[in-house]
């Protein structure tokens, strides 16, 4: 594989965005980015395009993103004094508590000494360094790093005994199906006497975050590790590796490892399960079931979320042809799987295959927002989704489970 090949593959959008998607999901918290102005215009990506929700960009003083116009000719030409003045409309609007910093690639490269411009500032901000050969979640799970040694903490707090804090993005969005996660996850704890103290991220502010400090105990999902071990040993509480609880397996695992940590009641776990799962079985099979049986479909995205996408097929009886990890907008090819018919595809809207049927899930989804309650995690993230594929077959006649 040469150079161009392999960095093609890693970015599917310009290396920002994962930082955008962060201060999308944090309501009190500024961007400032040392670099051009196309800084700007890289935040449409997410604001009104992936999101339509979105205050990246706000048309006031209180957009949520700030930019330095340096170019390398005027690095060199002494530019702090023009620096300072861009981060005075942060210092001086209310609204933020805190600002993120980073800058772009070029700007790293010639090593602009921050420290000397931000020292005159009183409001605190978090640094994060520019990367050009890393994953493309690592911005993002830099800033849940940096957050959490950053965020200020009372661990001298009574725990809540069934309290815990959830560390994952959850939230790539300010429309609900979103805020529909949230909202289903804490139902479901809910039901179990488990109560969910802070989510990192969901759209609240900074004091929220700090509201870790009266949990018990720390989920960590996917990815972010490294944030949930600071907090944990910072609090001196527990933290547990869990999947996502996305699909019906998944999802009762989700709620028993909780369980296993808090020793909430083992009969009403059982109760709460068979319960949240008779109401999703009654419901699909009144469904047409021969608009899924034999069904072929390729999944294209993250691959940490493959097994649980061949779960929902096992239990509508379609067939899994080929999965794409979010590396194959350059690879997929109709060559690919020409000696197949398929019927579905479940994607982003990178994927360039063409299909009749075909439903955009997770970012980037710019064809398709979420303005009513529709989460796809949980019990009724499963109703939802089984929804979305029978209508995506059935376009004439939609159901509405």
């Amino acid at each position: 594989m040469d150079l161009i090949e392999k960095y093609s593959q890693i970015y599917g959008s310009p290396f920002l965005t994962w930082i955008f998607m962060g201060v999308n999901a944090l309501e009190d918290v500024a961007l400032f980015v040392d670099g051009p102005d196309c800084v700007f215009y890289k935040a449409d990506m997410i604001y009104k395009t992936h999101d339509l929700f979105s205050k990246l960009k706000d048309a006031s003083i209180d957009t949520k993103i700030y930019f330095s116009w340096i170019m390398p000719n005027k690095i060199v030409r002494w530019y702090d004094d023009e620096i300072k003045r861009k981060l005075t409309f942060i210092e001086k609007n209310n609204n933020f508590t805190l600002w993120i910093v980073t800058c772009m690639p070029v700007t790293g490269l010639i090593a602009n000494q921050y420290e000397n411009i931000y020292c005159d500032m009183q409001k605190d901000f978090i640094f994060i360094p520019s990367k050009t050969d890393k994953f493309r979640l690592d911005w993002y799970w830099d800033l849940l790093k940096e957050l959490a040694k950053y965020i200020k903490l009372d661990e001298t707090k009574i725990k809540n005994k069934f309290g815990i804090s959830i560390i994952w993005y959850l939230y790539d969005r300010n429309e609900w199906d979103c805020r529909g996660n949230i909202e289903e996850i804490k139902r479901l704890l809910n039901l179990i006497w488990v109560e969910i103290n802070s989510i990192w991220l969901d759209w609240w502010k900074m004091i929220d975050l700090s509201k870790v400090e009266l949990s018990s105990l720390i989920i960590s999902f996917p990815y972010w590790k490294q944030a949930t071990k600071i907090l944990s040993k910072r609090m001196s509480i527990e933290y547990i590796d869990l999947e996502i609880p996305f699909w019906i397996k998944n999802t009762i695992k989700f709620i028993k490892q909780i369980w296993l940590k808090l020793w909430v009641d083992n009969k009403l776990i059982d109760e709460v399960i068979k319960s949240e799962f008779n109401e999703v079985k009654q419901k699909i099979d009144c469904l047409d079931s021969s608009k899924f049986i034999w069904k072929k479909f390729l999944y294209a995205w993250d691959t940490f979320l493959e097994s649980w996408i061949i779960d929902i097929w096992n239990f509508l009886w379609m067939d899994h042809i080929k999965t794409y990890s979010y590396s194959w907008s350059k690879k997929a090819k109709e060559s690919d799987h020409s000696k197949e018919e398929i019927n579905l595809i479940i994607c982003n809207w990178e994927f360039e295959i063409k299909s009749d049927y075909k439903i955009e899930f997770w970012f980037p989804s710019y064809n398709k927002h979420y303005l009513v309650n529709t989460p796809y995690m949980g019990f009724k993230g499963i109703l939802n989704f089984v929804e979305w594929i029978y209508n995506e077959f059935n376009k004439d006649n939609l159901y509405y489970l």
